[in-house]
């Protein structure tokens, strides 16, 4: 089986985690679905960093080894070749294992998220801190990072109806305006009255507002002040 864990992990190297389903190698359903869950639950992580592959697989999948023969064999595998690729091999069990209610881990962020918002299908899910990162649900692939170099950390994120856009102002009272369709963003220094702090945004299909504890301001989707 150690051509297993060798195959798992030069198609990690290549390929997206939703496209890696070693179909060709267990031979049970059940397995299968375990090793294939296992990766989804990583797919944040091996995004990034495919040399973790068998960290990922043994500190996940070691409860499923006593009924699991083939499931063992691969992290024994895991555990004698992994650390070729990644020294950090686990002991013991150590993150969640699949068939529980945890279906994806959405990490990439280098601070904590301060708010986060679904599409208004469903489909996608947007985070903030000091970028923007958005995952895709079904497959829990990262679709977008958008670092806009803020100075601050963004306090509050907003959508408008059509998806197209998103918004968020920072502790320093900057403002960004993200096209979600390009990636291009605008950023804008606080246009209220001397004094206020911008308290929040909102968005609509065709207006960006900015506001503030007495005042308000509407720029159009370039970011160009209109009222």
């Amino acid at each position: 089986m150690g051509s297993v864990q060798k195959f798992l992990f030069l198609e990690k190297k290549t390929i997206s985690t939703r496209n890696l389903i070693p179909y060709r190698i267990l031979s049970s359903h059940r397995e299968l679905m375990l090793v294939a869950d296992a990766l989804r639950l990583g797919g944040a992580i091996l995004s990034l960093y495919p040399d973790m592959l068998a960290p990922q697989l043994v500190g996940r999948l070691l409860p499923e080894i006593g009924s699991n023969k083939n499931i063992k064999n691969l992290l024994v595998a895991c555990d004698a070749s992994g650390s070729d690729h990644c020294a950090l091999i686990p002991l013991y069990h150590c993150l969640h294992t699949p068939g529980g209610p945890l279906k994806y881990s959405l990490e990439g962020h280098q601070f904590a998220v301060f708010d986060f918002c679904l599409t208004s299908d469903f489909r996608y899910i947007v985070s903030i801190s000091n970028k923007f990162i958005t995952w895709d649900l079904s497959t829990s692939d990262m679709t977008r990072d958008v670092n806009p170099g803020l100075e601050g950390i963004m306090q509050q994120l907003c959508l408008s109806p059509d998806n197209r856009y998103a918004a968020a102002y920072t502790n320093n009272s900057q403002s960004v305006l993200l096209n979600c369709l390009t990636s291009e963003f605008v950023i804008i220094e606080n246009p209220l009255s001397e004094g206020e702090e911008v308290v929040g945004v909102n968005l609509l299909n065709s207006h960006f507002f900015i506001l503030g504890p007495i005042t308000w301001c509407q720029f159009d989707m370039r970011g160009n002040l209109e009222n």
